[in-house]
């Protein structure tokens, strides 16, 4: 079920927005106040409401994600339970006596102690079980033909179940932060809630353990986050609908062996405007969503059109996924402390794991090493007085020629069909009968929603633009009431939109 649908709108939403805010009333007054508190029965009913949404892909997929959930608290449990029984206190891969009141050396370092064997081994067979979930799904029948195997499971059990590519970066941030001692985990309602959270299930944003236990049973609801959510999903709803929708249809129209390459070069500008209002349109009306059942997390999308690297890309596109990577790969293979060729490893290993967990093909993997090499490149002449010597305009420029062709090798899944699209672009290959010409796919609704999406993604980052809007926010009450209205305005322009076009799935629910 996805946040674009009748259903979800206009039946699952409010029902379940109605739900948890009676039973959050009757936590906070009323004769059963003290024992829904004490048995966290907001938290149960919003585990729940999500399981019943997970349920719409499969009653299957549910029973499953049900299973995966117990297994998973299991590994926690077993971790947070052999520290407890220990006594020890932990900091990276070594333990440290609570007992001993010196715990550094004559250097003042901390004093190293022997590894727990047991917390390491419980820790890797839970992050090696989620891996291997991930791979049977994801990657089993790419490495099957990569590694020339006969792969004989039924077609119906690879289908993967929904959202199993973020459901297990949480899953290892749940074990892997309780296990570092960042967070605990006694209470399987805890871990339920954070694994099938259904505002981030499906596609993100991938919050860490330690940030969202913090805001289990404890969190505040009043009619400020209720508003800061709608506002919020209301934006979302009409990126994807109005532009990335709107894109999406003139993409799929633009059959390869039918277009110029004016057009081609055309299409893919759009699809690059696509992605992003597509994915950012998912993760704002997901934290809308987590806002109005008063959780609270960080911004997952930061004007990515606007970086001057492309490491300052992937620090401003999928911003929780970066972190993620940063936390539970490069920093513990040594990050920026072991030396230059250490470091530059670190990259290529975040690269091609990225690559791999965007989907199991040759495309993803090329679109992975190319951005590596790149990053590669700037790590090695970033404290050159060449590369800084660049303007800035001239870095913006070049980083957003290489995400353009980049986008290219992302969009396709086929290796063949991506070498195709190359050679119509750069004019190597031509069509013989062309129907259309470039001004057929670009008429100018398109022309006007692309010129939005440029001043969306670009202009509204400028860092004066939003100092100014921030202002005029906090000191206005007529700003922000021209804010809301023009939300709903677009809202309701949007369901109009919906009412007259076929439904588009989440890029990256697909």
């Amino acid at each position: 079920m996805g946040f674009t649908t009748y259903t979800f709108l206009f039946v699952f939403f409010p029902l379940s927005v109605i739900l948890y805010y009676l039973f959050n009333l009757l936590s906070s007054k009323g004769p059963l106040a003290e024992i829904f508190r004490k048995f966290r029965v907001c938290d149960i009913v919003l585990i729940i409401i999500s399981l019943v949404f997970y349920a719409f892909a499969g009653i299957g997929d549910m029973f499953k994600l049900c299973l995966y959930i117990a297994i998973v608290y299991g590994v926690g449990w077993g971790i947070q339970f052999k520290r407890d029984f220990k006594n020890r206190g932990y900091n990276a891969m070594y333990s440290y006596d609570d007992d001993d009141d010196d715990d550094t050396d004559e250097d003042g370092e901390p004093k190293k102690k022997k590894r727990d064997w047991i917390l390491l081994g419980i820790m890797t067979f839970g992050v090696a079980a989620a891996g291997a979930v991930f791979v049977y799904f994801k990657c089993a029948g790419f490495l099957s033909k990569l590694l020339t195997f006969d792969f004989t499971a039924k077609p119906e059990s690879l289908i993967a179940p929904i959202g199993i590519s973020f459901i297990t970066l949480s899953t290892v941030s749940y074990i892997v932060d309780i296990y570092r001692g960042k967070a605990e985990s006694m209470n399987p309602i805890d871990c339920a809630l954070y694994i099938c959270f259904f505002p981030k299930v499906v596609a993100g944003p991938i919050v860490l353990w330690r940030d969202f236990k913090p805001q289990c049973g404890v969190r505040a609801l009043s009619v400020d986050t209720l508003f800061e959510g709608i506002d919020k999903i209301m934006i979302g709803f009409a990126k994807k609908i109005l532009i990335a929708d709107t894109f999406a249809v003139c993409i799929a129209n633009a059959d390869a062996s039918k277009i110029d390459s004016l057009t081609a070069w055309g299409i893919n500008l759009l699809f690059m405007f696509r992605i992003y209002f597509d994915f950012s349109a998912y993760s704002d009306i997901a934290l809308g969503l987590s806002r109005i059942f008063g959780f609270e997390f960080e911004k997952n999308f930061d004007f990515p059109y606007l970086a001057t690297s492309i490491g300052d890309f992937w620090r401003r596109w999928h911003i929780s996924l970066h972190e993620w990577f940063k936390e539970y790969i490069y920093i513990p293979m040594g990050g920026n402390r072991n030396g230059q060729l250490k470091s530059l490893l670190g990259v290529l290993v975040v690269f091609v794991v990225s690559g791999i967990w965007h989907g199991a093909g040759w495309t993803f993997l090329v679109w992975a090493l190319i951005n590596c090499g790149f990053r590669v490149l700037e790590k090695l002449m970033e404290n050159s007085g060449f590369y800084n010597a660049i303007p800035s305009f001239f870095k913006w420029l070049i980083t957003m020629v290489i995400v353009y062709l980049c986008w290219i090798i992302f969009r396709f899944a086929d290796f063949s069909q991506m070498v195709e699209w190359f050679k119509l672009m750069f004019g190597i290959t031509s069509n013989e009968s062309v129907p259309f010409g470039f001004l057929h796919y670009f008429d100018w609704q398109i022309i006007a929603f692309a010129a939005i999406a440029l001043f969306g993604s670009t202009v509204l980052g400028f860092e004066g633009v939003k100092s100014h809007f921030e202002s005029r926010r906090e000191s206005s009450a007529g700003f922000v009431f021209f804010r809301q209205m023009l939300g709903l305005i677009l809202f309701a322009l949007a369901l109009m939109f919906m009412a007259s076009s076929d439904y588009i799935p989440f890029m990256y629910m697909k």
